[in-house]
């Protein structure tokens, strides 16, 4: 009972009982107010301590596994589901862009590393400013792709591999024509083992990766026309094809997953193609390399510069 409540019964109780004069019983009442004291002294903070110690006795932490079903489609979404979602959607939203960032300097760090081991060991040029900028695009596309595939919902529901969904053979064909053989392994070596960590050690995802650029290698450096560049899709294929059809039977996957798998790889195949033969004519224009495209063309009869000169 607080002190308000006591002095409000001190009045009934002796103003309006009439069983002393008025005055006096005015009197009685003053004297026995002065004496109504708190006995209790509220502490702000103690009394906190006391509710958030009585609140972790009470209250269980509640964890959410991956991959858990919160709520499926169709169901009606109680007001306890929606306050679940948007926790785990807040959350979500604060790990991808620290896993962002995250990711960006892990390639930066490791590109700087890359490009003094390639200063020290390769006959690479790496001081003119538009070879790293071509090495450093190829590698921050690729892994900048890698990242987005992983973050692809529901891909292990349908069965289909990571690695199947990154071009990672791209950056190792343009370095091998435009430079080395060498580079290209060593920049594909990189983004095989950056598929691997991001995707959190799966094992087909780095097996793909890494198949994909060592075929990719397999040739000779000397392409004279554009058009030949599809020669390395061509083994490229033959990987994917191969490694969809062992895992299908490692991993008992029905027909429909395997065909699947197949059709991504061939996708990825043409997509690794085009994009390699399109790479070229705007490495050419935009940092003047001389490719050896570039140059059997100059060397053509019929081009214009021949005709100028003849």
């Amino acid at each position: 009972m607080s002190v308000s409540e006591v002095r409000k019964l001190l009045r009934k109780d002796i103003l309006f009982s009439g069983d002393f004069d008025k005055e006096i019983a005015y009197c009685i009442y003053e004297i026995a107010k002065r004496l109504v004291v708190p006995t209790l002294i509220y502490n702000k903070e103690e009394t906190e301590k006391s509710i958030d110690a009585k609140l972790r006795e009470k209250m269980k932490p509640v964890v959410y596994k991956a991959g858990q079903v919160i709520a499926r489609p169709g169901d009606p979404i109680t007001m306890e589901i929606y306050r679940v979602i948007q926790i785990i959607n807040k959350e979500r939203g604060a790990v991808n862009i620290l896993s962002i960032v995250g990711s960006f300097f892990l390639i930066l760090v490791i590109e700087l590393i890359l490009a003094f081991y390639i200063a020290k060991n390769l006959n690479i040029e790496l001081t003119k400013l538009s070879n790293l900028l071509i090495i450093f695009s190829l590698v921050l596309v690729v892994a900048g792709l890698s990242y987005v595939v992983i973050n692809i919902e529901d891909i292990k529901d349908k069965q289909v591999i990571y690695g199947l969904l990154i071009p990672s053979a791209i950056p190792s064909i343009v370095l091998f024509i435009l430079f080395s053989k060498r580079l290209g392994a060593i920049i594909g070596l990189f983004i095989s083992f950056y598929i691997l960590l991001i995707t959190n050690g799966n094992l087909e995802s780095f097996t793909v990766a890494f198949s994909s650029v060592f075929l990719s290698l397999i040739g000779k450096r000397d392409v004279h026309r554009r058009s030949e560049a599809w020669r390395y899709s061509y083994n490229v294929f033959i990987g994917y094809a191969i490694l969809s059809i062992t895992f299908a039977i490692m991993h008992s996957y029905p027909l429909e997953a395997l065909f699947r798998n197949l059709i991504i790889g061939a996708l990825n195949s043409v997509m690794t193609g085009i994009i390699v033969i399109g790479l070229f004519p705007i490495y050419e224009n935009l940092f003047d390399i001389p490719t050896n495209f570039k140059l059997l063309e100059f060397s053509d009869l019929s081009s214009p510069l021949m005709r100028e000169l003849m």
